[in-house]
């Protein structure tokens, strides 16, 4: 059997090596540890762009942490039968976050356009700041402090005469429409409207008027006999109208009231050639007719651009918007009264009254239908200058010339049935309508013929379309 013996001095020399490359181990990084720790700290040392972009993440932070409070802390609206029973959310700019932003969709569609400006709105406030209804038609609150620029184009079309319920032809010989040199068979109407509204508060608004309104009228001159028709240049009149202030006040959560003064800046001296007859030469008709166009070429009573006296309406609106705002019916009345006469005469008090029915067709869209009934009185008083001297001293007489420079020729009873259209998109809003009369029973007057037939007539109203944008900030 073979022996073999560990040898000291070999042990002894690996002992000794290993703790040697231990020794020189310990001591390299002891010393090498200050070096790295310094090249670390160079490599690290933030710049002064860090530093003060490290200042603006942490004030965000901050600020964040402050707004997410403040809207954790913000009462929830109490639902009721009725929007507008609710308790107004504060008109501020806390942010909406995603949680609630369905809420927000559901309740009217107005997640992206009602926080204009950062403002809250009421569930169904796009039926209300309707574009088309602004100006004459509708009233109602804004949101306070807001502002809205409210533009509306208005077109009126009358066709052919009318006698009561009754329509007349224009070119007969027969009496009693040879009772009129000029008749008229149609007349157009645009008026602009520019509305600038200011909220002041939750519940007062303020609103003003600016109108501008252009007006023509083909005419063609009965005379001879047998009984010749000759073309006429057509009277156009156009201008700036009575400037309208209003004051909107939020009686309660269904009801606003709106008072409404008209200052006269619209003129009432609009003149016309009435020598425009093709085949007559300028100033012809001085020598040969009557009428009053020929003393003072002044328009009829309708195409004069302003009252020529303050007008004031009262007027009161009620809306009612279903708990899903998918619905809003509602209702007007207002009465517009002329203070006194300007040169004689003014416009005719009007009752009026309008009711409605508006659905949400889709999240932006919304579709209505509605219907006026106005209820005119004829022209207060009589102009020298635009009836002629004889016809307003001695009213039995009858103004063969124009039916419109009769002022008892005016007004009526009309009822109008209008179908409209309105979209959405942030704070801007667009709409149209169009309508037709129903029901029309103009006045005509107490003149008559021998035989009792009554000889009096006015342009009927063909159809109406009015159209309005909207800007809210």
């Amino acid at each position: 059997m073979t022996t073999i013996t560990a040898n000291p001095n070999t042990g002894i020399f690996r002992r000794r090596t290993l703790e040697l490359c231990i020794g020189l181990t310990l001591t390299g990084g002891l010393t090498m540890q200050p070096a790295i720790v310094e090249a670390k700290s160079k490599r690290h040392q933030p710049t002064r762009q860090e530093i003060e972009l490290e200042d603006e993440n942490a004030e965000l932070r901050r600020q964040v942490s402050e707004l997410q409070s403040k809207l954790n802390a913000a009462p929830a609206t109490n639902a009721s039968a009725t929007p507008f029973a609710a308790t107004p959310i504060p008109k501020s700019t806390a942010p909406v976050t995603a949680a609630a932003a369905p809420a927000a969709a559901a309740n009217g569609g107005m997640a992206c356009g009602a926080n204009m400006g950062g403002m809250k709105m009421e569930p169904g406030s796009k039926f209300l700041m309707n574009p088309v209804w602004g100006g004459l038609d509708m009233f109602w609150n804004m949101p306070k402090d807001s502002i809205m620029m409210n533009v509306k184009w208005m077109h009126n079309q009358q066709n052919g005469l009318g006698q009561g319920t009754s329509s007349v032809p224009v070119n007969v010989a027969s009496s009693p429409y040879n009772k009129y040199m000029m008749p008229g068979a149609s007349q157009s109407m645009d008026m602009f409207m520019f509305m600038p509204m200011w909220g002041v508060t939750e519940d007062i608004t303020l609103m003003a008027m600016i109108n501008y309104m252009y007006m023509s009228m083909p005419s063609q001159m009965l005379m001879g006999n047998p009984l010749q028709s000759y073309s006429m240049s057509p009277m156009n009149t156009g201008g700036i109208m009575d400037t309208d202030f209003d004051i909107i006040y939020r009686i309660s959560h269904d009801f606003v009231g709106t008072f409404q003064v008209s200052a006269p800046t619209g003129s009432t001296q609009q003149t016309y050639n009435p020598s425009g007859m093709v085949g007559y030469q300028p100033g012809a008709c001085k020598g040969m007719m009557s009428g009053p166009g020929c003393w003072n070429q002044l328009t009829s009573y309708g195409m004069q651009m302003g009252a020529g006296v303050p007008g004031l309406m009262p007027a009161l609106t009620y809306n009612w918007i279903s708990e899903d705002a998918q619905w809003n019916l509602g209702g007007q009345a207002s009465y517009n009264a002329f203070a006194g006469t300007n040169n004689g005469w003014s416009p005719g008090n009007m009752f009026k009254l309008s009711v409605w029915a508006q659905h949400e067709l889709f999240d932006d869209w919304t579709v209505w239908l509605r219907s006026n009934f106005t209820d005119q009185a004829q022209i207060q008083g009589c102009s020298n200058q635009i009836s002629g001297i004889a016809y307003c001293e001695n009213r039995s007489l009858t103004n063969t010339y124009m039916p419109g420079f009769n002022p008892s020729m005016y007004g009526g009873k009309v009822a109008t049935l209008l179908l409209g259209f309105s979209y959405t998109y942030g704070m801007f809003n667009i709409g149209v309508e169009g309508g037709i009369p129903v029901y029309q029973n103009l006045n005509v007057g107490d003149n008559t013929m021998s035989n009792g037939q009554p000889i009096g007539m006015q342009l009927q109203n063909a159809y109406y379309i009015n159209a309005g944008t909207s800007f809210m900030f």
